[in-house]
């Protein structure tokens, strides 16, 4: 079954007649395919993933963003309420907190498992922050 993901509309105003110029682009993607991907960013490599957390842990970075994506049926509150004894923005990083937040978050059984390689890292040097992705897979209702 296929559902439509999402509906943009291009307009553009030519600037010398003033005329209007638009045109509709259907995105269409299989829900199979969002749940399982989750839009192609939870793919670090684990390697680059050891470094981005070597460096945060020993420079003492904190957690700037954390969001979440795969998330259909759940609510981000319920999830963030799992990780949130752990994991806050504002917090150090660490990475014994974070897959400890993950192991909570898998006990919700709307959800399938969390592991580390569901997590995107990105840092940011120059302010010493980490922004965190969280790749999430929903069971069927």
């Amino acid at each position: 079954m296929l559902r439509f993901g999402c509906v943009l509309l291009l307009v553009s105003v030519l600037p010398v007649s003033g005329a209007v110029r638009g045109s509709l682009k259907l995105g269409l993607e299989s829900r199979e395919y969002k749940r399982n991907n989750a839009s192609g960013v939870c793919n670090q490599s684990s390697g680059e993933q050891k470094s981005i957390i070597t460096e945060a842990e020993s420079q003492k970075f904190t957690v700037r963003r954390v969001e979440f994506l795969g998330l259909t049926y759940t609510r981000d509150q319920v999830v963030r309420d799992r990780m949130t004894p752990l994991v806050n923005e504002g917090d150090l990083f660490s990475q014994m907190n974070l897959v400890k937040s993950l192991q909570r978050m898998s006990k919700l059984r709307a959800i399938y498992p969390l592991k580390m390689r569901d997590v995107f890292l990105r840092v940011d040097q120059t302010n010493q922050e980490v922004d965190m992705t969280i790749c999430f897979k929903q069971r069927q209702r």
